[in-house]
């Protein structure tokens, strides 16, 4: 799953190799996807997409805006591989293929599932209410993203939620899925099921450090080690809670694993309170 910071560098790769490319053809759904969402036909996209010029690539969240001639915008978010690769290449295993004029392709993959939009960000943004709200909050690096929109933003200070609830629900802070969140909680010394109303001010001011710092080192090492960018280079930054490590790395306590709020959680149960 792409999450803010992968996203984060995917946009610095595609600033770097696709800006001022024109592309000349698009090829959509070679194979099926019934997770794959459109917001048009395949034929729309192939005739709107056609002779149109990258002039620059956004991110917000987790997703990638490319935009286009006359104020289009091509839109990814969720689950994809991205690999930037020779024509002679490209496979006929994917959901669209961006053909250009210097005789290489963009080809994208969705894994678990995955969204793509075109339009203008007016219709964009009247029509999907994850874009809109992607484009509406702040970024964890900017800083604008301050402690008291952190709370604002997550609700910690209000009551009947969880730790997980507030930050990785809701589109509260967009692109932050478990993956990250993880990481975050145990660098913060907090569990994922903690109840909110329990949590110290030192802890909250420990996630909304870790927040920043843990997204800061996933851009700055180019993804998380077990994701890859376009060029299908893994990324650098060394994920902690993962099933396959099996022990915490700083107690060698067993962690523990389990199902919570639509999707798998991983904490050590000595460090995390």
């Amino acid at each position: 799953m792409i999450e803010i910071g992968e996203a984060k560098w995917i946009k610095d790769q595609m600033c770097d190799l696709l800006c001022g490319l024109k592309i000349i053809k698009v090829s959509m759904m070679n194979r099926e996807h019934k997770f794959c969402f459109l917001n048009h036909t395949t034929y729309d996209f192939e005739m709107v997409l056609q002779n149109k010029t990258i002039q620059n690539v956004k991110q917000n969240g987790h997703m990638i805006r490319l935009l286009l001639d006359y104020g289009r915008e091509l839109v990814f978010f969720e689950d994809f591989i991205f690999e930037y690769k020779t024509v002679e290449n490209v496979t006929d295993k994917n959901q669209m293929v961006i053909y250009f004029n210097n005789e290489m392709a963009l080809e994208i993959k969705v894994k678990l599932y995955g969204f793509i939009m075109v339009g203008t960000r007016s219709e964009l943004e009247e029509n999907d209410v994850y874009f809109k709200r992607a484009l509406s909050v702040i970024d964890p690096l900017d800083e604008d993203f301050t402690y008291e929109y952190f709370i604002q933003e997550t609700k910690l200070n209000e009551p009947k939620h969880t730790v997980k609830m507030a930050l990785a629900t809701e589109q509260k802070i967009p692109g932050l899925g478990n993956g990250t969140l993880q990481d975050i909680l145990f660098y913060a010394k907090v569990r994922p099921d903690r109840k909110v109303e329990t949590l110290k001010d030192f802890e909250k001011i420990a996630l909304y450090q870790e927040t920043k710092r843990v997204i800061g080192m996933i851009y700055q090492h180019k993804g998380r080690h077990m994701q890859s960018d376009i060029l299908l280079n893994k990324g650098g930054y060394e994920v902690q809670m993962c099933s396959t490590r099996g022990f915490c790395p700083i107690c060698q306590t067993n962690l523990n694993e389990k199902n919570y709020l639509g999707g798998k959680v991983i904490f050590c149960p000595h460090c995390q309170k």
